[in-house]
C-alpha cells in the first residue's frame, strides 16, 4: 500500500513546484476535473489517471515508500509499505518564451481546477444523494449489509490478517450470494474492513457515499485523493476507523448484464484463502438457479442482457 511522491533526483527530497492533477480512479472520471491532490495512493488492483506538472526544469522520479503521509500521523502496523525507488522518470526542460506561432509562452499557466464535468455511462454514474433524488430513484434503492471480517492467523492456510466476507469463506455453490438487482441501486451500508482490505467487485463501479470524520482513526485525515461521489472498482481507506461501528457506505448501479461474478479482497493471498463472495446479477422478473454439479453455476431462462433495461440514475453518455 505505498504512497507515491515526486522526488528531485539531485537533492533526493520531495520536489518543490510540482503538482499532481487527478482525473480518474480505475478509469472512471471524477465528477469534476482536474483535482489537485497532495499525494498518490494506490493499493493492490488500483489504477489512476493523473497529470504531473513541474515548473522548474530538471530530472525527477516518481517514487513509492515511507514518506510523510498526507493522510495523517497514525501508524498502521498491520502492513508494511512497499518501497519502489523509481516508478517512473520525469524530465522537464526549459523552453523559449516564444513558440512556433511567435506568441509569448509562460512556464506556469494558472491551474483551472475542477472546471470540467465529464460525461458518464450508466454503470459508472455518481450515485450521490443529489443524483438519486434528481432521477426520482429513491424508491429504487436496495439496502444490503456486507463487509470483510478479520480472521486470526491459522484459520485458513495460516495467512496473517486474512478475512472472510460477512463472516463466511467462499461457498460454491453459494446458497446466499449477494444479489445485484438490475435497474436498482444497491447500497452497502458501513462496509467493514476497508482500513486493511482492498475491496474489488467484478464487474461494477462503486460510489463512495460519504467519508465521515467519525470514521477516521486518531491523528488521521481524509485527503483530496478520495472524496464523496468518487467511483472506483477497487477501494481501500487505510486511515479509516476500525472496530465496532466502523465502515464506509458504498453504492452500485448494476446493469444490464445477468450472470455471476465475484467480490473479494484484492490481496490475492487473502482471496486465495477464501475472502471471496459470489455475486448474482439478476434481471427484473427472473429467477435463477444454482447448479450443483462440480460447483458449476447455471442460469435458468434468464437472458444475458436484461430486457427493457433502464438505469435508475440515467447516463449522460452512451
Amino acid at each position: 500500500m505505498p504512497q507515491r511522491h515526486i522526488v528531485n533526483t539531485q537533492t533526493g527530497n520531495v520536489a518543490k513546484g510540482c503538482e499532481l492533477l487527478l482525473f480518474a480512479h480505475d478509469h472512471v472520471y471524477l465528477q469534476q476535473v482536474p483535482r489537485k491532490v497532495p499525494h498518490i495512493y494506490l493499493t493492490s488492483g488500483n489504477r489512476a489517471e493523473l497529470l504531473v506538472r513541474c515548473i522548474n526544469p530538471g530530472n525527477y522520479v516518481l517514487t513509492a515508500g515511507r514518506y510523510p503521509s498526507a493522510m495523517g500521523t497514525w501508524v498502521n502496523t498491520d502492513v508494511n509499505n512497499l518501497v519502489q525507488p523509481v516508478v517512473l522518470r520525469l524530465s522537464v526542460t526549459a523552453r523559449s518564451r516564444w513558440d512556433r506561432t511567435h506568441r509569448p509562452w509562460e512556464a506556469s499557466w494558472p491551474l483551472q481546477e475542477r472546471k470540467c464535468a465529464p460525461l458518464y455511462p450508466g454503470y459508472a454514474a455518481p450515485l450521490t444523494d443529489a443524483k438519486i433524488i434528481r432521477a426520482n430513484a429513491v424508491g429504487k434503492m436496495v439496502m444490503q449489509q456486507a463487509g470483510f471480517t478479520r480472521n486470526a492467523p491459522g484459520v485458513v492456510g495460516n495467512i496473517p490478517f486474512s478475512c472472510s466476507v460477512n463472516g463466511r469463506f467462499l461457498d460454491v455453490p453459494d446458497p446466499n450470494p449477494l444479489i445485484m438487482e438490475q435497474g436498482k441501486i444497491i447500497q452497502w451500508t458501513n462496509f467493514t474492513g476497508l482500513f486493511l482490505h482492498p475491496l474489488h467487485l467484478h464487474s461494477g463501479t462503486m460510489t463512495i457515499v460519504a467519508l465521515p470524520l467519525d470514521q477516521l482513526q486518531p491523528n488521521a485525515t481524509w485527503t483530496a485523493w478520495y472524496e464523496p461521489g468518487d467511483r472506483g472498482d477497487t477501494l481501500q481507506f487505510p486511515q479509516a476507523k476500525r472496530g465496532p461501528g466502523a465502515g464506509i457506505t458504498l453504492r452500485i448501479q448494476p446493469g444490464p448484464f445477468s450472470g455471476y461474478s465475484m467480490m473479494h479482497c484484492h490481496f490475492l493471498q487473502h482471496e486465495d484463502a477464501g475472502c471471496v463472495k459470489l455475486v448474482k446479477w439478476q434481471c427484473p422478473g427472473y429467477e435463477s438457479t444454482l447448479g450443483s454439479v462440480a460447483g458449476v453455476l447455471a442460469e435458468k431462462d434468464q437472458p444475458m442482457v436484461c430486457k427493457n433495461f433502464q438505469y435508475a440514475v440515467p447516463p449522460t453518455v452512451w
